[in-house]
């Protein structure tokens, strides 16, 4: 018996025994009589300071701002590109407008956007359009905290502060046709001034074209990912986790994402997936693995799937793995490539050794719960492993109480129950959301009787998850851990202290 086999014993006897049999889940005693007011019901109000509110509405990613017949065919062009090959929502005016006014309905998708980028060429000022679109733009950033970047094209950031040079000569002939609204003129200096004192990307020092917009697209989704993280259920308190997998990946080829179902091994690799993706020439997420190659067609259409993706190339299949050709496209590519849930490396072996293929500076991500599937992954390099941990208590409340109360903490008189809560799930993502989800909006009556139940029997969603970490032993393994499951249901041993000193032990 080894380290790994101890580890997985805790999983199997967590599963076993539903986490409510040892101390090591820490079960659910008796409710203590501060809970005992089971006539009250769930308040409708709670204190606004713990509610979270809704960001206003996006329809869009990136708005585009720029002057038409500067950038249009030119620079805005190949910059909408990019970001929409990202597979950022952009949105690119792609009319000439003439007049003075400015739409009602583009006044809408500016602040329906995450994030405007200003494209400042040299003839920007001269248009009132342009001009009426920067100030909206400054006021949803003050207003809705929208995020504003700045690119100066073939302009100095200070000229158009100053309106100085060809920019301010631009500016200085709107000015005087719109002399007999001063109010406005000075909104528009405002905008200028405040919009090219913020950070931004300059033309001049980032050369040529090509080299600035993929600087602007890795920028732009590293400021989505940070910026929405906060809106997505179900990530909370897993920064760290982002940061600590994206360093393994700085040195390793593979990594390898290791842990029990329901812990957030997919959530995790989804998250740096979409951190990291813009940085690959050629990148793809396949979930759930193990699903896939029991079906139809199994490896080769999974191969398949993988090679059309990376390679951008509908018409190519299994049979072409063996072209020399096409293996020397993929090791031309820088490719990032996820595999989620491989619980049988011989089932995968195929797929993972093509990976082999792929180019120098490729990374691969691999989630399992089978530590060695990741062992075997691969001959040419060895993978480096990160373990999911489960949430500590602060970030496992604040989790559970998006789902049971869609606010940041929970009601203040339900707050001992949340925590019991929060102590039998220890720390198990999936646990904490199901269980809030199904408790959300009911009664102490309902709770207590819910938690009374956890004593004897495994909440159903849960369990359908966590039993396939015991379905993936052998029978042997399986015998050692039904014959363990029983003895400590019997003898109410402390698994946790009993599990850790066979880990010391093997």
């Amino acid at each position: 018996m080894d380290a790994t086999f101890a580890l997985t014993l805790i999983e199997a006897v967590l599963i076993l025994l539903g986490i409510a049999i040892s101390k090591a889940v820490r079960l659910i005693s008796p409710l203590h009589d501060s809970c005992k007011d089971v006539g009250d019901s769930i308040p409708t109000v709670s204190s606004p300071s713990n509610i979270i509110v809704a960001p206003c509405a996006t329809k869009y990613d990136v708005f585009l701002s720029f002057r038409g017949e500067d950038t249009r065919d030119t620079f805005s062009s190949y910059l909408y590109e990019a970001l929409c090959k990202a597979n950022i929502h952009t949105f690119m005016d792609h009319k000439l407008h003439k007049g003075d006014h400015i739409s009602l309905i583009l006044l809408k998708t500016i602040e329906e956007s995450e994030i405007s980028l200003i494209i400042f060429s040299k003839d920007y000022a001269s248009s009132t359009w342009c001009m009426d679109e920067l100030v909206h733009i400054m006021k949803c950033k003050d207003k809705y905290g929208r995020l504003v970047v700045p690119i100066f094209y073939n302009v100095d950031p200070s000229d158009i502060r100053k309106q100085n040079g060809r920019f301010g000569d631009g500016f200085a002939k709107v000015k005087q046709r719109f002399k007999h609204d001063p109010k406005r003129v000075q909104e528009w200096e405002n905008a200028l001034i405040k919009s090219a004192s913020l950070s931004g990307w300059d033309l001049k020092n980032i050369r040529p074209e090509p080299k600035l917009v993929k600087k602007i697209v890795k920028d732009i989704l590293s400021k989505l990912n940070c910026k929405l993280s906060f809106h997505v259920e179900g990530l909370v308190g897993i920064d760290d986790q982002i940061q600590e997998v994206e360093e393994l990946l700085s040195e390793a080829r593979i990594v390898g994402i290791w842990g029990m179902g329901g812990i957030g091994k997919t959530t995790l690799a989804s998250a740096v997936f979409d951190r990291l993706r813009a940085e690959f020439e050629a990148s793809c997420f396949v979930e759930d693995v193990r699903q896939l190659l029991e079906k139809k067609g199994g490896l080769n259409g999974l191969q398949e799937k993988c090679l059309k993706e990376l390679l951008k190339d509908e018409e190519i299949n299994t049979y072409n793995l063996r072209s020399d050709f096409v293996r020397r496209r993929l090791h031309r590519k820088k490719i990032l490539l996820v595999l989620d849930d491989v619980d049988n490396f011989t089932k995968a072996e195929g797929l993972i050794k093509a990976c082999d293929w792929f180019g120098e500076e490729s990374r691969i991500i691999i989630t399992s719960r089978n530590m060695q599937v990741l062992r075997n992954t691969s001959a040419s390099a060895s993978p480096a492993t990160y373990h999911v941990p489960g949430l500590d208590p602060h970030h496992a409340l604040h989790l559970f109480s998006l789902s049971a109360f869609k606010q940041n903490q929970p009601f203040e008189n339900y707050l001992e129950l949340s925590k019991w809560v929060v102590d039998y799930c220890q720390g198990n993502p999936l646990a904490l959301k199901v269980l809030g989800g199904y408790l959300q909006g009911r009664g102490k009556e309902v709770w207590e009787s819910a938690l009374a139940k956890l004593n004897h029997a495994f909440y159903s969603d849960i369990f359908e998850v966590l039993r396939l970490s015991f379905d993936g032993l052998d029978d042997d393994q399986k015998d050692v851990f039904l014959d363990l499951a029983f003895f400590f249901e019997r003898r109410m041993v402390d698994v946790s202290e009993l599990c850790k000193s066979l880990i010391c032990r093997y």
